[in-house]
């Protein structure tokens, strides 16, 4: 949703319908891995789960409150969960990617991604479909003023790094074989948590 602030200042917000559109088409089998832990430790699993699932959706309502980006004629930023901007200097932003790549590399759905790189090819600003709408996306663009490199084909986290190795964070850039071994390690970390407030539970 873009919202123009002044003449001199232009201003997105996340869009609430294409993350729903994201949760929606999310596979069974993902939501189901995500709950095995929870499932499997009982009634403090379930409760950490519940606790889990409400952070989430808090976290989620401020998000889509309080985030947006904007566009001035010398600058462009980024707030967070707070009204305080974190902005860079327009002529900071050196090129325009614009690539579809696969949510994860355990997911095939895919989203539009829209990156704001430096001259280093660092990440200033990401914008991807499953958050910003395609219209403010473009608009954004269009302002900017900058012809992006746009690439055809849908590709993996890994593949896009290497072409753009800066452009993602650390973990997006991980190979399955290695992404399995942190998933190994975080359902580990959650059934020791769970074991241990089940534990609290009996006493």
């Amino acid at each position: 949703m873009s919202v123009h602030t002044s003449t001199d200042e232009f201003l997105i917000r996340p869009c609430r319908e294409e993350y729903k559109q994201m949760l929606k088409a999310t596979p069974p089998v993902i939501l189901l891995l995500a709950l095995f832990p929870a499932i499997q430790q009982g009634v403090a699993g379930l409760v950490i789960a519940v606790v889990t699932a409400a952070c989430c959706f808090v976290g989620l309502h401020f998000y889509f409150r309080g985030v947006h980006i904007v566009l001035t004629p010398t600058e462009i930023g980024r707030s967070g969960l707070t009204p305080r901007r974190r902005m860079w200097p327009r002529s900071d932003i050196a090129m325009l990617v614009v690539a579809d790549i696969h949510l994860s590399i355990v997911d095939s759905r895919f989203a539009e991604n829209l990156f704001l790189l430096d001259r280093t090819g660092r990440t200033i600003l990401r914008l991807r479909s499953t958050h910003w709408s395609r219209e403010d996306r473009t608009a954004l663009i269009q302002r900017l003023g900058m012809r992006p490199v746009v690439h055809p084909d849908v590709v993996d986290p890994p593949t896009f790094a290497t072409s753009y190795p800066k452009a993602l964070p650390w973990y997006e850039r991980l190979s399955f074989i290695k992404m399995v071994g942190v998933a190994i390690l975080v359902l580990v970390g959650i059934v020791m948590i769970a074991a241990v407030v089940a534990a609290f539970t009996v006493m």
